[in-house]
């Protein structure tokens, strides 16, 4: 299994997401080679992704479990998803100290989440593939 390279140039992130844990652990397979999920239970507020170039066209990609959650979020949020349900009390908690999001409240509310988030300071963070694609 390995990431494609999209048609529009080198995969991002969620190319990276989608291709690994969407498509083999999201099935009830075991992630293949090269790719692995960490926990950073207790480390709130921490998250990490690495990425090792290990030969021309193989590496190893390494990251959090939150960004399963995180990925969970971006579909809760989406207002084509605002008239899903799941059993009361299932939440996802975010800042510090952390608030509790009830999940059938945050259906499809993407344009309510920013002001959620600019209670918290965020680094900024871009996440640049291109200097590992040029022999792919």
């Amino acid at each position: 299994m390995s990431v494609r390279r999209p048609p529009e140039g080198v995969p991002d992130f969620a190319d990276i997401v989608y291709g690994v844990h969407r498509c083999s652990h999201g099935h009830g397979e075991a992630l293949p080679g090269g790719f692995e999920l960490h926990s950073n239970t207790g480390q709130n507020g921490y998250t990490q992704v690495t990425i090792t170039k290990e030969v021309p066209g193989a590496g190893r990609v390494r990251f959090s479990d939150r960004t399963i959650f995180g990925l969970l979020a971006v579909a809760v949020f989406s207002p084509a998803n605002a008239d899903q349900r799941v059993p009361d009390g299932y939440h996802f908690t975010f800042g510090r100290p952390p608030l509790r999001l009830e999940i059938n409240h945050w259906w499809g509310h993407a344009a309510d989440f920013p002001a959620v988030a600019a209670q918290e300071s965020m680094p900024r963070v871009t996440l640049d593939f291109g200097h590992m694609m040029n022999d792919l």
